[in-house]
């Protein structure tokens, strides 16, 4: 069992351990894990009852201050969002988050929803606007925008984003924090989705 002030957090699945008895340097093995919209850190503990005894195991989990989020706009004759609004967090979808110093893609399970935002080539994303972008294949000498959903998405797009916020881990270049909005048309058509991406977002201060 998890017990603790933030046990709620934590949960045991895959269990292959409970009831059974183990012969000398046998192995059983279970998967604990964490979940929480609310920012810092969180302990709790997983208990282990042995036949002499119990042992307990800490259990901690942070969440990284800042916000993630995908909010998005459609107008009508927008192919890919159907001339709806969207707004998702980590409390009802799962992201998915890629990036590097030249690019990032943000995924969202369930929905199929999937943001790719990419420098042009041989250069690293930087705050700043981004006209004139295009969807895949990415590469060429025009940065790279590409959103597509529920089953839908352009077979050619056009658009454009605007960088925010973007920083990388200086151990190895992961992304710690982004937001960008962008703006992106089908090819053929004047409709657009207009959107903000966010990935663990803080606000900027300025004196």
């Amino acid at each position: 069992q998890v017990t603790g002030a933030d046990s709620a957090m934590f949960s045991v699945s895959n269990d292959q351990c409970t009831n059974r008895a183990l012969a000398s340097k046998a192995v059983c093995t279970l998967l604990v894990h964490f979940q929480s919209s609310a920012r810092g850190p969180h302990s709790a503990a997983l208990i282990l009852p042995m036949s002499t005894g119990q042992r307990v195991v800490q259990l901690d989990g942070v969440v990284a201050p800042g916000t993630t989020s995908l909010a998005m706009s459609s107008q009508p004759g927008d192919y890919v969002g159907g001339g709806q609004s969207y707004s998702y967090n980590p409390a009802n979808a799962t992201f998915n988050v890629f990036g590097g110093p030249s690019s990032v893609q943000v995924s969202l399970d369930g929905s199929g929803w999937t943001v790719f935002i990419v420098a042009p080539s041989g250069h690293v994303l930087a705050p700043g606007t981004y006209p004139n972008a295009t969807g895949s294949p990415f590469g060429g000498s025009n940065p790279g925008l590409e959103i597509a959903g529920l089953g839908r998405g352009c077979n050619s797009d056009t658009g454009s984003f605007i960088v925010k916020q973007v920083a990388g881990s200086p151990a190895d270049n992961s992304l710690q924090h982004f937001d960008a909005t962008f703006i992106q048309r089908c090819v053929g058509s004047t409709a657009a989705l207009t959107g903000e991406v966010m990935y663990s977002a803080v606000p900027t201060l300025t004196s």
